[in-house]
């Protein structure tokens, strides 16, 4: 699946034409296609065969295997009649693809604008995430975040090397990553407190509608420090959490 998973991290395939392939993968013989297209996605799929040499191979026009592949596997979908499911629901199946390609890159972005993470520390951040306050182990991240390299992933230092730079790049906000010796890493994330002044700048500035002039004047501050700490608080905090210490700071002073 190493070359279907790089051509969906690429936007080359939708999420359906992933699921087709990962449903050839588990069961190619529940499929009647016609052969030449059958050895197509054998190669592509089962053989994880590079689309270079998949085009050189049987003299095909240079970037052209993307092409074929993607449309083979349209056809795919279109063949749900002839398709023979092997107990495995629809929603198991989508799991499996989400957890064989981590995540889209397009969800990725924000994080990596956000924190100025790698693409990889990004995926990594975000498999923690989605995981927030349990461990996880090194063999289960390894295996997510390289899941574009099944056959050939790194050692589990790397993950330590990651791990080091995302900590430096979450100075500041309200995540940690917490080491769980001899398990793995389990990332943990902070509420807003309400007695910190970051949070009360922001609420007086979103919820009373005061200035940031005004509200530097009455704390000795410059505007443009007050300014910062208002959208900083606003990017690094979850909506809901921020909302919540916000009305428990505000229910203080009514």
């Amino acid at each position: 699946m190493q070359t279907i998973v790089s051509l969906k991290r690429k936007g080359l395939l939708t999420e359906q034409q992933v699921l087709a392939a990962y449903r050839f993968y588990r069961n190619p013989n529940a499929f009647v296609i016609a052969p030449t297209l059958y050895r197509v996605l054998h190669d592509a799929i089962l053989q994880d065969e590079p689309l270079e040499a998949m085009e050189k191979r049987r003299g095909w026009p240079a970037r052209s295997a993307k092409a074929i592949v993607g449309l083979t596997l349209h056809a795919l979908q279109e063949m749900n009649a002839t398709h023979q499911e092997i107990d495995e629901d629809a929603a198991t199946a989508r799991e499996t693809v989400e957890y064989l390609s981590a995540d889209d890159v397009r969800d990725l972005i924000p994080l990596m604008e956000r924190f100025g993470f790698s693409q990889r520390e990004a995926r990594l951040f975000r498999i923690l995430q989605r995981s927030v306050d349990r461990s996880i182990g090194k063999d289960a991240l390894l295996a997510r975040l390289y899941a574009d390299r099944p056959d050939d992933p790194p050692d589990h230092k790397i993950l330590d090397v990651y791990v080091s730079k995302i900590r430096k790049k979450l100075e500041g906000s309200p995540y940690q990553i917490r080491t769980e010796h001899g398990v793995g890493f389990c990332l943990v994330e902070r509420a807003p407190d309400p007695s910190d002044r970051a949070l009360s700048w922001y609420v007086q500035h979103v919820y009373e509608g005061r200035s940031y002039r005004e509200i530097a004047g009455s704390s000795g501050v410059h505007a443009s420090s007050v300014m910062r700490s208002v959208h900083r608080t606003a990017e690094t905090h979850d909506p809901d959490a921020l909302e919540q210490a916000a009305r428990e700071l505000l229910a203080r002073g009514a």
